[in-house]
């Protein structure tokens, strides 16, 4: 049995590495990734549109 990944922002369990978005070394669900993050104009890389409080 595989262990669960869960996403960082709204806890739900990512059972295929494929559903895992990584962003500034948070795992992310596919929707938290589309809602929750914006693509830099300057480095092409996804970023948290917010900070994700500690």
């Amino acid at each position: 049995m595989s262990e669960l990944t869960y996403c960082s922002i709204c806890g739900c369990a990512l059972e295929d590495e494929a559903e895992c978005y990584e962003v500034e070394n948070e795992i992310l669900c596919q929707e938290c990734y589309d809602n929750e993050t914006v693509i830099c104009d300057h480095c092409g890389e996804h970023l948290f549109l917010f900070p994700l409080l500690p």
